[in-house]
């Protein structure tokens, strides 16, 4: 089973168990946190960055009360957004 930037012993929310569970979730999770790193490192303040990822993170919350394919969705969407952001 792929595991995600986190540790899933500390999952707490619904969003976060369903990452734990799901191989294609966890990789986004991890490609998530590359992007994050990278838009970091090209510049982009990180308290700016950190804010905009802690509405993102109750946004995922949000999908992860309708499905795994939200989830999903969300995650790409977010990715792309932080790979135009360190171009």
């Amino acid at each position: 089973m792929a595991r995600p930037s986190f540790d899933c012993r500390y999952a707490g929310t619904r969003a976060e168990r369903m990452v734990c569970g799901d191989a294609e979730l966890a990789r986004l999770d991890r490609q998530l946190d590359r992007a994050f790193d990278r838009a970091v490192s090209s510049g982009i303040p990180y308290r700016a960055l950190r804010a905009e990822q802690d509405d993102w993170l109750s946004i995922r919350e949000q999908a992860a009360r309708r499905s795994p394919e939200a989830v999903e969705s969300i995650y790409r969407q977010r990715i792309a957004e932080l790979d135009d952001l360190s171009r």
